[in-house]
């Protein structure tokens, strides 16, 4: 149990009291796949400085908490989301996951010869966000008045929800990333996968399936100075190609959502849920600052 944990961290004190009140609220939270999952890991880093520390170092473990969905569930949702004649293109199926997050899994499959990655989401997570929130919120402006602090969390759940809505809609993000194909097209130091978009609806998304090194997995690695620095200077063409140059942005820095190829010094981008456009005058204003 999430509460209990905590609690045993604090002691007795009006934290642990409080905690105990709330044990209901975060055990469901942690039990919880998507918008309230999602929020919470957003919430451990946006409210780090707000919340009490053993809130954060228990909301960051929802990271990996989520359970998979079942093989006929997947198929079940595979086949009602493209159709039947669609949904007989995808072969070799994997019947566990090779990934899996807070909104949806994904699974390794073939698709006319070519091996694509599905990622399907799961479900009930589109409709549950303004539920998921309004819990989560008062989860957290409790512990906020238990510390005396007067702090307005308007903003920042109104804002969650804004780019919650806008990630569970996957035709959104296949739009997101042709407009990123589109943006990067000749510039080798980058690389998008590519789409297909008949095999893609507002629950699923089908990519090709693309080989790299996870990130936080490289970057753990004893590398030579020259391999850092190269690696450093692509994260910072990264910045500058996506604000300054395109004004698009992957605004989920998250390190699963991006795969490293040292040999080729080339970073892969995945997951275009939470690209954001700015305007050209907003970056104008942002250089001249």
């Amino acid at each position: 149990m999430l509460a209990k944990e905590i609690a045993g961290r604090v002691g007795g004190n009006p934290l642990a009291t409080k905690l105990k009140q709330a044990q209901t609220l975060v055990d469901t939270l942690g039990d919880l796949k998507g918008a309230a999952m999602k929020a919470g890991q957003l919430l451990s880093l946006e409210a780090s400085d707000l919340l009490p520390p053993e809130v954060i170092d228990i909301l960051r473990q929802l990271h990996d908490s989520a359970p998979a969905m079942s093989f006929p569930q997947i198929q079940s949702i595979l086949r009602a989301e493209l159709g039947t004649q669609n949904f007989a293109r995808i072969s070799d199926l994997s019947p566990d996951p090779i990934a899996a997050a807070s909104i949806g899994q994904v699974h390794a499959a073939q698709v006319d010869g070519r091996k694509v990655a599905v990622k399907i989401q799961y479900p009930g997570v589109a409709t549950s966000i303004d539920t998921d929130l309004n819990m989560l919120k008062k989860f957290a402006s409790g512990f906020l008045v238990l510390q005396g602090k007067n702090i307005p969390l308007e903003g920042l759940f109104e804002e969650l929800k804004r780019g919650l809505k806008a990630e569970v809609d996957y035709t959104r993000e296949l739009a997101s990333l042709e407009t990123y194909r589109d943006a990067f097209a000749g510039d080798t130091r980058f690389y998008i996968p590519e789409a297909f978009p008949e095999l893609c609806s507002a629950r699923v998304l089908t990519l090709e399936f693309v080989e790299g090194a996870k990130l936080g997995q490289w970057l753990k690695q004893e590398v030579p100075e020259a391999d850092r620095t190269a690696f450093a200077e692509l994260v910072v063409g990264l910045l500058v190609k996506e604000f300054y140059e395109t004004g698009l942005v992957k605004t989920d820095p998250n390190y699963g959502n991006f795969l490293y190829r040292p040999d080729q010094r080339q970073i892969v981008l995945l997951d275009f849920g939470a690209t954001h456009s700015y305007s050209h005058h907003f970056r104008r204003d942002y250089r001249r600052l």
